[in-house]
C-alpha cells in the first residue's frame, strides 16, 4: 500500500515538473530575470575589492536560443560598475526531459564604465594591469567593452516562477570571474 501511494505520489510529481518545464520553459517564452552575482577581480589589478553587481535581463526563448538585453551595476568599496549587455545564449532542452532545468552557455556583449576613487580621493574611469603597455584601442577594448562568458542553468519553479544559477568570466574590464543567481519571471 505505501509503496503504492510512493509510486502514484511519483508520477505525479514528474508529470508535474513536465508541465512545469512545458509552461515555463517552453518555446517563445519571455521572461524578466533578476539576478546578483559575486565578482573576484582577477589579480592583475590591486585597485579594487570584489564587487557587488546586480542585474536585470530581459530574455526570450526561441527553440534552443535565449537572447535578450540587460543592465547592471555593480559595486565595491571605492568602485562602482554599469553595464548594457545583449545576452545570447545556447539552451541545452531535450537533455533532461522529465525536471524543469535547462542549462545553457553563452557570451554577454556590450558596453560598461567603471569608476575607481584612488588614494588621492580624484575619481578615475581608465585602468589596466599594472605591467601593460596597452595602446589606445586596448585602452578602449579593456575600459569600455564587456565580453563575458556566461554558463548556468534555468530551473522552473512553477508556470510563471523560476530560478537561475550561473557562472560568469569577464574577458574585458577587470577580467573577473563571478558566481550568482536570481529569479525568472515569465511574460
Amino acid at each position: 500500500m505505501r509503496t503504492s501511494l510512493f509510486l502514484l505520489a511519483l508520477i505525479a510529481i514528474l508529470g508535474r515538473t513536465m508541465e512545469v518545464r512545458a509552461d515555463f520553459l517552453g518555446n517563445d517564452t519571455s521572461f524578466l530575470q533578476a539576478n546578483y552575482r559575486f565578482s573576484s577581480v582577477s589579480n592583475d589589478f590591486d585597485y579594487t575589492e570584489n564587487y557587488h553587481n546586480f542585474n536585470v535581463n530581459l530574455l526570450k526563448r526561441k527553440n534552443a536560443v535565449l537572447h535578450g538585453s540587460g543592465v547592471s551595476y555593480g559595486t565595491a568599496q571605492n568602485t562602482f560598475v554599469i553595464e548594457g549587455v545583449y545576452n545570447l545564449y545556447a539552451a541545452v532542452t531535450d537533455v533532461i526531459k522529465t525536471f524543469p532545468v535547462v542549462p545553457y552557455a553563452g557570451m554577454q556583449l556590450g558596453i560598461g564604465y567603471h569608476q575607481f576613487t584612488g588614494a588621492d580621493k580624484k575619481d578615475y574611469h581608465e585602468f589596466e594591469p599594472a605591467d601593460s603597455d596597452f595602446n589606445d584601442f586596448e585602452q578602449i577594448l579593456y575600459n569600455f567593452i564587456v565580453a563575458r562568458f556566461v554558463g548556468g542553468v534555468l530551473i522552473g519553479i512553477n508556470e510563471d516562477i523560476g530560478a537561475n544559477i550561473f557562472i560568469a568570466k569577464n574577458l574585458t574590464m577587470d577580467r573577473d570571474l563571478g558566481i550568482g543567481g536570481g529569479l525568472n519571471l515569465k511574460f
